[in-house]
């Protein structure tokens, strides 16, 4: 059974719930990953070879937890983009290089 949000960070601290937080958006980020690899129409071994590295290496790196920036920027070089950071403040937006 789903347990709802408020029950589980009712009992936890803020830094817990920060971190449930910071799992969330990393887990999100990595489905994007694969999405975007999908969509792009390759598979991993094809992004793989495109990267150098191995399928094997390819299905670690989209089923980690934590991944480096210089990795994704690889990654999405190789698929023909451009990889854009921006970090967000309620008064403004601010792209990093």
């Amino acid at each position: 059974m789903a347990k709802k949000w408020n029950g589980i960070t009712h009992k936890s601290s803020p830094d817990r719930i920060a971190e449930i937080r910071e799992g969330a958006h990393v887990a999100a980020a990595i489905l994007e990953l694969e999405e975007l690899r999908r969509r792009r129409g390759l598979t991993q071994a094809q992004l793989a070879q495109m990267v150098g590295i191995t399928q094997s290496a390819l299905s670690q790196i989209e089923n980690a937890h934590n991944l480096e920036l210089a990795t994704l920027r690889k990654l999405v070089e190789s698929m023909g983009g451009k990889l854009k950071i921006i970090a967000e403040f309620q008064d403004e937006a601010v792209a990093l290089t």
